[in-house]
């Protein structure tokens, strides 16, 4: 071989080493996902199933499971959801709820609105201060601050683990 193809070569190797580290830091990440999204992750990046195959089983477009994947992997990518995962255990009940269906679940403010029955100005206001308060965990390298709860009301936290009778629905 002459040298441009071993520069070739060698710039393959690294770029499969790349992609290989890559899956392992996504399939890390998607322990944290909700487990609909976790398995499909799973089974593409960690089995190597082929898209076709799991859209076969799972009576969807090829497309549709391609796009979701996608849309994952971004989301998995995003500073909100990586902050979130590195200070979950550092929030309260309450932060934590919020972080895991805003930022890991990737419920929009109106999801979370009529989730848990709230204005959309009360979700934007919490999802604010959960926000500032991840930056904050970032900027300090990971310390809380003593008395720095997200909202007064802890109730909030409980609704997304609760069935609809629960949360007073039918």
């Amino acid at each position: 071989m002459n040298r441009k193809q071993d520069r070739k070569l060698d710039h393959t190797a690294v770029a499969l080493q790349k992609t290989i580290q890559m899956d392992r830091v996504l399939l890390e990440l998607a322990r944290f996902l909700p487990p609909h999204d976790r398995h499909l992750i799973e089974a593409i990046l960690g089995h190597n199933q082929p898209v076709t195959s799991v859209a076969r089983l799972l009576g969807r477009p090829r497309l549709a499971i391609q796009r979701r994947i996608g849309r994952l992997i971004r989301r998995m990518n995003t500073r909100r959801f990586q902050s979130a995962v590195r200070h979950l255990p550092g929030l309260t009940d309450s932060e934590r709820a919020w972080a895991k269906d805003w930022a890991l679940a990737g419920r929009s403010m109106r999801q979370l609105a009529a989730l848990r029955r709230l204005s959309l100005h009360q979700v934007r206001r919490l999802l604010k201060a959960l926000e500032s308060k991840l930056a904050r965990l970032d900027a300090d390298g990971g310390r809380p601050s003593p008395g720095d709860p997200l909202d007064p009301d802890p109730d909030w936290g409980y609704l997304s683990s609760c069935s609809p009778s629960e949360k007073g629905g039918t």
